[in-house]
């Protein structure tokens, strides 16, 4: 296979997975819609076919997920097998109890090893029923079952009406054992060389009923989405509103790092119809004292229209919420959707209540979808101070341990996974903060800025700095590049090509100069120009040849 063929295929199977992990994060499903089955076994080996059938909708497992695994387990140890199912979709786990009527047609078995290994894995079990035909029930201990389960360690034998006449084990080690016949309807654990089935009870289980009361108890922080950051991230810069209309702006992303305020900051988004938000409010007012005492500074963003300022106002009375008032502008909602849709992998638009905990630097530490107490936030500035592999830790719902040392930034990573939301402007402020603020100099500086707003599409203000940032280094290529993007978005080809040729000339390797130069050139209807431009692409191994042979294809499907 030719380099560029191989070039070509790479990049598409690359290009493959990022759909397919968009496709995910969006909430779709591989499955296509395809519903769980459960076949009852019918009998009747020899009668060919029609030996199943599919009951899954007579027992409510025809669910509509996109499912992995499947484990039969008597988790509430009541002789029925119950169902634990994982699914790619949400809800991600699920516990299917099997509410059938108290039986004793059951065997339960557990082994323990003594010669072998403690868990006699691989262990055969041998249970002889008492029946005309002596029929034998066969199952196997085993450490793993299926795909993303786990087998657990009890062995389950249906005996329906019959009748146990013995049961015998063949350890790994090679040799059988009997252990007698142990009543049915019970649990027994077998132990190796022993020959007798010893009982065992079950421990007590909590009544569910009692135990739902006891998690309704906490229904005040119920439905709360609090999503800590392992790696906490800079804050971009926010646009809102003061409450009498004037325009501002503050945190951002700066070359090196954040530009935070000095104290920890929760910004919250509400809204005068929503209950929730101005019980909020007043549960705020309530701890305003306490987050004085800690430094903590309350921005409360309205996501209500402008010309309801009345009634936002008697909210903010009524409630006595402390800290600053105004409104989330909309460039100010989409940067906290785009972090939170990021943040949790998964694109969803912020409900109101929501919440931001920004520390001291500018880096955003928790995002709280719903409302949220605060009791919680205060708890969470506790994260602030943290090391970064035990903020790492902290931020896990569960316990265990990272194999890698924690990363101090991703502040990549956010900018790549930004540019696939589709916001750009984003993106760039990510890209300026991974500038050395040590050694950046001005025209660096002015270059940065000039993508950022290039990004924003803003183009006059990314075609100031460009300009200046090619002043002071006129042998930078990157700058000529980035400003004949710029001259050709503002319609303004002669200048684009000047620009573009100066980064060539400067770059004779750079992909982008080449595939911009290209486009200019397709819109020229300049085809031998065009070709040229995809064969010096492809010289240099760069994807951007596909792209760019592609638009002059549909390019040539326009023209008459």
């Amino acid at each position: 296979m030719g380099g560029d063929t191989a070039g070509s295929a790479l990049a598409a199977y690359g290009a493959g997975w990022q759909n397919l992990s968009r496709w995910i994060r969006s909430g779709q499903s591989w499955s296509g819609h395809e519903r769980h089955g459960a076949f009852q076994n019918l009998g009747g080996w020899g009668s060919g076919a029609g030996r199943f059938a599919d009951v899954a909708f007579v027992h409510g497992l025809d669910m509509d997920q996109d499912g992995r695994a499947a484990v039969p387990v008597d988790w509430d140890m009541d002789g029925d097998q119950d169902l634990w199912v994982l699914s790619r979709n949400a809800p991600r786990l699920r516990l299917m109890v099997n509410q059938s009527p108290p039986a004793e047609n059951f065997l339960a078995l557990r082994l323990h090893g003594a010669q072998v290994n403690r868990g006699a894995i691989g262990a055969r079990v041998e249970v002889i029923l008492a029946d005309e035909d002596r029929s034998v029930l066969v199952r196997s201990q085993r450490a793993g079952s299926g795909y993303l389960a786990q087998s657990g360690p009890w062995l389950h034998f249906g005996l329906g009406v019959a009748e146990v006449a013995e049961v015998r084990v063949l350890w790994p080690g090679g040799g059988w054992e009997s252990f007698g016949a142990p009543a049915r309807g019970r649990f027994w654990q077998l132990l190796e060389g022993t020959g007798t089935a010893q009982s065992w009870a079950r421990p007590s289980l909590p009544d569910p009923a009692v135990a739902e009361v006891e998690l309704s108890s906490g229904a005040g922080t119920r439905g709360t989405g609090r999503l800590p950051l392992a790696i906490p991230t800079p804050m971009p810069r926010l646009q809102v509103l003061g409450l009498d209309g004037k325009p501002g702006e503050f945190l951002g992303i700066t070359p090196g790092g954040a530009n935070g305020t000095g104290r920890p900051v929760l910004i919250t988004l509400w809204s005068h119809t929503c209950a929730p938000c101005v019980q909020e409010l007043t549960d705020l007012a309530g701890a305003g004292s306490v987050f004085d005492q800690v430094g903590l500074k309350s921005v409360l963003l309205s996501v209500d229209p402008t010309d309801e300022l009345e009634r936002v106002r008697q909210v903010l009375e009524r409630t006595a919420a402390p800290g600053q008032a105004g409104w989330a502008t909309r460039e100010c909602m989409e940067t906290l959707d785009a972090l939170a849709s990021v943040a949790g992998s998964r694109p969803a638009p912020l409900p109101v209540p929501s919440s931001f905990l920004i520390d001291p630097s500018g880096r955003l530490q928790v995002i709280y979808r719903g409302r949220v107490s605060p009791r919680t936030v205060l708890q969470d500035l506790a994260l602030v101070p943290l090391e970064p592999q035990a903020r790492r830790l902290a931020a896990l719902p569960f316990s265990g341990r990272f194999l890698s040392p924690a990363p101090l930034e991703n502040l990549t990573w956010w900018e790549g996974a930004l540019r696939r939301l589709g916001k750009d402007g984003l993106a760039a402020e990510f890209a300026l903060g991974q500038l050395d603020a040590e050694v950046v100099d001005e025209a660096q500086l002015h270059l940065g800025f000039g993508v950022a707003r290039l990004q924003q599409g803003r183009l006059p203000e990314a075609l100031e700095h460009l300009q200046k940032s090619a002043e002071l280094n006129p042998q930078s290529p990157q700058v000529w590049v980035e400003l004949g993007v710029v001259f050709s978005g503002m319609g303004q080809d002669e200048e684009a090509e000047e620009a573009l040729l100066n980064g060539i000339r400067l770059d004779p390797e750079g992909g982008r100069a080449h595939f911009e130069w290209g486009r200019i050139l397709v819109r020229r209807g300049d085809g031998a120009g065009v070709e040229s431009q995809v064969r010096r692409l492809r010289a240099i191994s760069s994807e951007l040849a596909d792209r760019l042979a592609l638009l002059w294809r549909q390019e040539r499907d326009r023209l008459p």
